[in-house]
């Protein structure tokens, strides 16, 4: 008998693909000509085309007149703005640090480049929000409620604007300043809606670098000659001296309470911060010591004040970190008490149990009670830049300092646009609660925490104003994106490649 055999299996040279041309040479052929190529441009690429042309147009003639405050607002505003649109991640963290590295870089130019003019490079941090905020809203446009919450901060905010035209340029500089800080929510609500990482992360690393610079301020015997410039052409008094031994630190920021309050946040959010890492538990250390070199009593009661506000809301489960925060505290003072800085910052903190006794705490309560009632009285408040930061600009300032955000706030927009602001954010808040499970409330925890330091914080400074404002409303509408997370709108071609590359489905 013969065995039968079954189909010859081919070569393995028979198994070669067969290169052939046709497609190619099809591909060619139906290539359009150049000139139905330029035919089919859309309007809107000939007018990126031109914006970029223009762009390096002026980036040329800035750097050709050295004008470096102004070539680095060309080049970072809308360039920011275009790595978000490609690169979230890159781009958001790139705006971070522009708000916080921004006042050193302008104290490092005075030096090496010093110009005559206005010092456009202190309004770059706002006008790069506002136009990464115009890309992010498009990306990801929130739903109706969210929009009315921040319309409702908005509107408390204008509600001071026609009070205010007595001085226009104090004005239009509040509102800009405050109108960027809240469009923070967009960005952050993208950024929520994407996942492409948490607030935290890209405060650790320059929470870490501000604190040792911070830090460095402090033990080193002569400030840089940047930093040292900047204290005598801007007359800030209130810094200290090394020679007296009060000096207070400010790291790359203008303030000693801003820095104070950027390390508060962080701190805020890292105590209740699922991961517990080395890293984290360094930086934690290292901006310790950086904010009590502050001598800023006001954060360290918004400190320990946020830190229980937030246990409570815990129901006691960071009771643990609470204790171990203060067993550090403990550590720090008995390893540094004998220091100068440390005696100085002793001497500081035992001045918080004189209350209004002291100087600083009997102004507050003064400001209260001298500017409170005539502001409940105004049902549009005394407008805005006629107390706070933006009265700089003021021919006749209402009041020449007062440290308590809320009154600062209700004296600009009144008793109606105090509580508008205030159901905005609150009810931020509520969307964000609303119908969440005890596990995504912990997800979200790292994004409400820096509410629980900002209520304090607001007692002692403004805080809705610059980076805090930022931060704040940044950390809220992050929040918000993660909780609206569902699914995503795509467009045809979207679909069409996700169509393409799901797996065949057969029916048996």
């Amino acid at each position: 008998m013969t065995a039968v055999q079954g189909p010859r299996r081919p070569s393995w040279r028979e198994r070669l693909p067969v290169p052939t041309l046709v497609p190619r040479a099809r591909d060619l052929a139906q290539r359009p000509a150049p000139r139905q190529r330029m035919r089919a441009l859309m309007m809107s690429d000939l007018w990126f085309a031109g914006f970029v042309v223009a762009w390096g147009l002026v980036i040329a003639g800035l750097a050709i007149g050295e004008q470096w405050q102004g070539l680095a607002t060309v080049v970072w505003v809308p360039g920011f703005a275009m790595l978000f649109l490609q690169w979230p991640r890159l781009g958001t963290g790139l705006l971070f640090a522009l708000w916080i590295f921004a006042p050193f870089l302008r104290r490092v130019l005075d030096i090496t480049a010093p110009q005559f003019g206005p010092d456009i490079l202190s309004l770059t941090p706002f006008m790069a929000t506002g136009a990464m905020a115009i890309v992010a809203y498009r990306k990801f446009k929130p739903p109706r409620a969210v929009n009315l919450a921040v319309g409702a901060v908005i509107l408390g905010f204008a509600v001071g604007i026609p009070t205010g035209f007595a001085a226009p340029l104090a004005l239009i500089f509040g509102v800009f300043a405050y109108m960027s800080a809240i469009l923070g929510v967009f960005i952050g609500y993208a950024n929520g809606r994407d996942r492409v990482f948490t607030m935290e992360q890209i405060l650790l690393p320059l929470v870490l670098i501000s604190s040792l610079y911070a830090i460095y301020q402090g033990i080193t015997p002569r400030l840089p000659i940047w930093d040292q410039t900047w204290l005598v052409t801007s007359g800030f008094v209130s810094v200290g001296s090394k020679e007296l031994g009060t000096f207070r630190v400010f790291s790359f920021l203008n303030s000693p309470y801003t820095y104070a309050s950027l390390v508060a946040v962080y701190l805020a959010v890292l105590f209740v911060s699922r991961k517990v890492t080395l890293l984290r538990l360094v930086t934690a250390i290292v901006a310790l010591m950086g904010i009590f070199l502050t001598q800023s009593r006001g954060a360290w009661v918004a400190v320990v004040g946020g830190l229980v506000i937030i246990t409570f809301f815990t129901g006691g489960k960071a009771l643990p970190r609470l204790i171990g925060l203060a067993l550090t505290l403990v550590g720090m003072y008995l390893a540094l008490g004998s220091t100068p800085a440390g005696q100085a910052v002793a001497a500081r903190a035992g001045s918080i149990s004189a209350g209004v006794d002291d100087k600083s705490g009997g102004d507050r309560l003064t400001a209260i009670t001298t500017y409170g009632p005539p502001a409940l009285a105004r049902p549009l408040g005394a407008g805005i830049g006629s107390v706070g930061a933006a009265s700089d600009l003021n021919p006749a300032p209402l009041a020449s300092l007062v440290d308590n955000g809320f009154l600062i706030m209700l004296v600009q927009v009144g008793p109606i646009g105090f509580l508008l602001v205030g159901f905005g954010v609150g009810g931020m808040i509520w969307l964000i609660v609303r119908g969440s499970s005890v596990e995504e409330r912990k997800s979200l925890l790292p994004l409400l925490a820096p509410v629980g330091v900002f209520v304090p914080l607001s007692v002692f400074s403004e805080t809705l104003y610059g980076l805090t404002g930022f931060i704040l409303f940044y950390a809220l509408g992050e929040a918000l994106g993660r909780r609206y997370n569902g699914p995503v709108v795509l467009d045809a071609r979207q679909a069409a490649a996700q169509l393409d590359a799901a797996p065949v489905q057969h029916k048996l």
